[in-house]
């Protein structure tokens, strides 16, 4: 920590660990025309899926935290986290 008058600093290191999971409805509708020759055809096609995707992954968290005043101040804080991990997503049609 670091101290000058009515002004403090402190610093922090840590480990951040996540757990996200997550599911998903897709529908995608497409229209267009294809020309073959002199002839026009159609297409329509609709797709619909649903899934589920998870997260699971740590990492090293740092930041500082400062703060200004005597018996009435104020407080911040600044911190951040890079996380690596492993993600499954898996399609149910």
């Amino acid at each position: 920590m670091f101290s000058a008058g009515v002004f403090q600093v402190r610093a922090f290191g840590g480990l951040r660990g996540a757990y996200v999971r997550d599911g998903f409805d897709s529908t995608i509708h497409t229209e267009g025309t294809d020309k073959i020759g002199l002839g026009t055809i159609s297409a329509i096609t609709d797709t619909f899926s649903r899934g589920r995707a998870s997260f699971y992954g740590a990492g090293p968290r740092v930041g500082v935290e400062v703060f200004t005043g005597s018996i009435f101040g104020v407080v911040g804080n600044l911190s951040g986290a890079l996380l690596g991990g492993q993600r499954r997503g898996r399609d149910r049609r």
